[in-house]
């Protein structure tokens, strides 16, 4: 794999790896294309680091950026490496990997005594405006955001601000209207994190829902 501005680095994986956790690496690879074999594939657009912590996860299901539980820091640097990485894993269809740093995002940032994203980790994860990794992150500012947030000048893109504040009335609206049944208010994510997963089919999505539920428990313990 050729990678960064001019394809400055050289990265070798084993095509094997990439085909099994990649559906789109599996095509290309199925198709025993001339480029690839004479040339590798080529990524110009996409930063070495981003894709060494690609292949760090294909060998040791841990990558460079910290994309689960394991995890009890998130720095900015940590933060942009993660978003940007997740990014790739939707070019190449890399769902497991998606699904971890969902979960990294929503365990560093999915409370209130968390601090919000950073504006760079918003922006990258902006860039598949679309994907559920930036659905959770616009619930989550809209879910958290306050006076005091709005008084920190959290400078955003204006389309995010836009769908936050949107994301903040509905919040409001539902947590106003769950707290004439319930006192404690589930946020969106704690509710049903699978929203933001992406799973093949509804076994998957079980087995995914008894995994958080058996770490939930023993966090309880």
């Amino acid at each position: 794999m050729h990678v960064g501005p001019g394809l400055s680095e050289t990265l070798t994986v084993h095509r094997d790896l990439l085909s099994y956790h990649s559906d789109y690496f599996k095509v290309v690879l199925s198709r025993n294309l001339t480029e690839v074999n004479n040339g590798g594939i080529t990524y110009p657009e996409t930063k070495p680091t981003v894709v060494r912590a690609y292949m760090q996860w294909l060998y040791s299901q841990s990558s460079g950026a910290p994309t689960s539980e394991r995890s009890r820091n998130a720095g900015e640097d940590d933060q942009i490496l993660a978003a940007e990485l997740y990014n790739f894993a939707y070019e190449n269809s890399t769902r497991q990997l998606r699904n971890e740093i969902v979960d990294y995002f929503i365990h560093h940032f999915g409370n209130r005594e968390a601090p919000l994203p950073s504006f760079s980790a918003v922006a990258a994860a902006w860039k598949r405006s679309n994907s559920p990794l930036a659905r959770l992150i616009v619930d989550i500012l809209g879910w958290y955001w306050s006076r005091e947030t709005a008084q920190q000048d959290l400078p955003l893109p204006v389309e995010v601000y836009n769908q936050v504040l949107n994301m903040c009335t509905l919040h409001l609206e539902l947590q106003r209207d769950m707290r004439k049944t319930t006192a404690v208010v589930p946020t969106p994510w704690g509710k049903d994190a699978c929203q933001y997963h992406e799973h093949r089919d509804y076994a998957e999505k079980e087995m995914c829902e008894e995994q958080r539920s058996r770490r939930g428990s023993r966090a309880n313990r």
